[in-house]
């Protein structure tokens, strides 16, 4: 589509008239030989040429939010002023877009850069209520509600909306005929916060409302369940067993969707690229990225690790898949390719866990951590290592990612939470917990750290903006 001069013209005329500009509307209207247009007034609306500018403003700001692909807008929307629209164009608009979150980030984020570096008591909530460890915790993607799985056969919820909620939902995992009680081995949340999905020794995978009502119990695995995984759009849920496969399910319908049984070993960990594949690993040694429309693997890498592989996550857009093995290496891996990308050495001994972080820029980051007690932080289009952290003393065996990507948070054998500023290099919080960490997570916002132990209050959830 595009404007002849002619309408332009005629929406400048108008223009003119509309704001009272008439001996100027009568001249511009002569030169420009309006009446030779042929263009009906009476079909143009009132202010059309406003109108016009307006949404033109509108498109040039929604182009500058864009991401690199140009499918989505990265981080918040940052709405643009009139003038930097009028004077830039869009290459210097999507840097001032970039410069702007940048800035209102690194603002709101303030918080960590000042205060005591240990946390202070008070500022420390203990949740009782487990009869056991408590093996995985995530928060709901919208609210502060705080899920955790143990292996006393439940599920909580934890309603964290403010310091005196007490409200807890109790998700019970009742034994299946024939079978001992189910201790639980991991939780998440549905992207829309609605659903939550839990995998057990049991084999089996149960779906139940943020209310904590049980909705489905899918069954299929003939071994413990190791993973559980939503797609994006949510409408789909992954499982890895330790009977060596994989189940997609339809989580609306609570049924099977397909079975996988394409590794020889028990699968490990698995990870979704986007809504219609994913990737898994196995202790094998091997990893497959599989598409839903197709039987076989679409990419099935034998020996990818020298030995056993521990985890595995792809990066935001899909681009790069990582993964971490105990023979003591990081590898980065393209669906295209044959080989990987890179192999990232540094760790001494096993590495237990991988992280991508993605930053306001777009631009993401690989995390990871490893029984030598060092958490690092790789440039994975370069493959080198831009930060190596090294205050733990034991090993590390969890890491987790603040959402804008600013800080780290890793958890050690002995109890220890670090909290690192990529921007200093260095540790803005620290707290010591009473035995080792399985897991922790950020809340939405950066404000809330919660991780989970094996103690009689196992879980233990920092308010990091509290001083004291």
């Amino acid at each position: 589509m595009s404007l002849t001069s002619d309408e332009v013209n005629f929406l400048v005329y108008r223009y003119l008239l509309e704001a009272g500009f008439t001996h100027a509307a009568y001249v511009f209207g002569c030169e420009s030989s309006m009446t030779k247009t042929g263009i009906n007034g009476k079909e143009v609306p009132v202010g059309a040429l406003v109108s016009f500018i307006q949404k033109g403003f509108q498109y040039m700001e929604l182009e500058a939010n864009l991401n690199e692909e140009g499918t989505d807008v990265y981080g918040e929307y940052t709405p643009l002023t009139a003038r930097d629209i009028l004077v830039k164009d869009i290459d210097e608009l999507r840097v001032t877009v970039r410069d702007m979150k940048e800035a209102a980030q690194q603002e709101q984020q303030d918080f960590l850069a000042v205060g005591p570096q240990e946390i202070p008591e008070a500022a420390v909530r203990r949740l009782a209520g487990h009869g056991a460890e408590v093996i995985s915790l995530t928060w709901c993607p919208t609210s502060n509600l705080l899920a955790s799985a143990s292996s006393d056969g439940t599920a909580r919820i934890w309603d964290l909306q403010d310091a005196d909620s007490r409200r807890v939902c109790v998700c019970k995992h009742a034994a299946q005929p024939g079978a001992a009680a189910a201790d639980l081995t991991c939780v998440e949340w549905a992207p829309d916060g609605q659903q939550l999905a839990t995998g057990a020794t049991d084999s089996v995978v149960r779906l139940f409302s943020r209310e904590g009502l049980l909705k489905s119990t899918l069954q299929g695995h003939r071994g413990m369940v190791m993973a559980v995984r939503w797609n994006k759009k949510g409408d789909l849920l992954l499982s890895g067993s330790l009977d060596g496969t994989l189940i997609v399910w339809d989580a609306k319908a609570g049924s099977q969707h397909k079975q996988y049984s394409h590794h020889s070993g028990s699968v490990v960990d698995a990870d979704w690229r986007n809504n219609t594949m994913f990737a898994s690993c196995s202790q094998d040694g091997s990893i497959a990225v599989c598409k839903l429309s197709d039987s076989k693997p679409l990419r099935h890498w034998q020996g990818a690790h020298k030995s056993d592989i521990n985890g595995l996550r792809w990066e935001p857009s899909g681009k790069m898949l990582a993964s971490c093995s105990d023979d003591g290496t990081v590898k980065i891996w393209q669906a295209t390719a044959e080989k990987p990308l890179h192999t990232l050495t540094g760790h001494v001994g096993p590495v237990t866990a991988v992280r991508w972080g993605q930053g306001s820029s777009g631009k993401s980051q690989l995390a990871s951590c490893g029984d030598d007690g060092s958490v690092r932080v790789w440039d994975a289009e370069s493959g080198a290592c831009v930060h190596a952290f090294d205050e733990h003393e034991s090993a590390v065996s969890i890491i987790a990612w603040s959402p804008d990507a600013t800080y780290l948070a890793s958890g050690d054998a002995s109890g220890r939470l670090l909290v690192w500023s990529l921007r200093s290099g260095g540790v803005v919080r620290s707290l010591q917990a009473p035995s080792t960490i399985y897991d922790l997570r950020f809340n939405k916002d950066s404000s809330l750290l919660a991780c989970c132990t094996s103690e009689a209050r196992p879980i233990l959830v920092a308010d990091l903006r509290r001083q004291a």
